[in-house]
Parts: structure tokens; C-alpha cells; sequence
């Protein structure tokens, strides 16, 4: 086996930072992902009002694994409080899909 030349090396090295790279990338994407998966669905009560607002305007507020269990939590919280009178479903942001995705 002879030795690696030095452009083979450098080839090698650029490889090895786009990885790096690319890496980083993933693990911030996984960091945002994470933090933002506690607010997917957020709730308030008015009064006898419950509302229930759906948190993920850059997905068009599709609800995903995570969001629908944070919905079926809202929608148990407003089953259980019996001065709840009447709950509000809605999207946050411009645009609201029943896609789940």
C-alpha cells in the first residue's frame, strides 16, 4: 500500500470538514427541534373560553406526533375543568392544514 499523496490528504481533509460541518448543522437543527417541541400546542382559558392554538407556523401548523400528543393533553385538560365551558381550536400564524405529517 503506498502512501497518500498530498492532494489525496487535502481531499481527505475537506471531506472531513464538510462532515464537521454538516454535523454541526444537524445537532443545532436537533437542539431548535427539541426546545421548540414544548410550545407546539399552547392554551389559555377566558373565562369559560379554552383555547387552544396549534404553535408551528412554519410547518403550516401540521400536526405532527408530538403536536397531536400535546392536543390530546389540551383536550383532556379541557375535558377535566368543569368551569370550561367551550374550547377554541385555531393556528397560529397565517395558514392552518389538517395535514399530519
Amino acid at each position: 500500500m503506498q502512501p497518500a499523496t498530498a492532494k489525496q490528504l487535502d481531499v481527505l481533509v475537506r471531506i472531513c470538514v464538510v462532515c464537521y460541518i454538516i454535523l454541526c448543522i444537524l445537532l443545532l437543527f436537533a437542539v431548535v427541534s427539541a426546545s421548540s417541541e414544548s410550545s407546539l400546542v399552547e392554551t389559555e382559558s377566558i373565562g369559560q373560553v379554552f383555547l387552544i392554538g396549534i404553535n408551528r407556523p412554519e410547518k403550516h401548523n401540521c400536526v405532527n406526533q408530538a403536536t397531536a400528543q400535546q392536543l390530546w393533553d389540551a383536550v383532556k385538560h379541557f375535558e377535566t375543568d368543569e368551569e370550561l365551558r367551550v374550547a377554541v381550536l385555531y393556528g397560529k400564524g397565517l395558514t392552518c392544514s389538517d395535514i399530519y405529517n
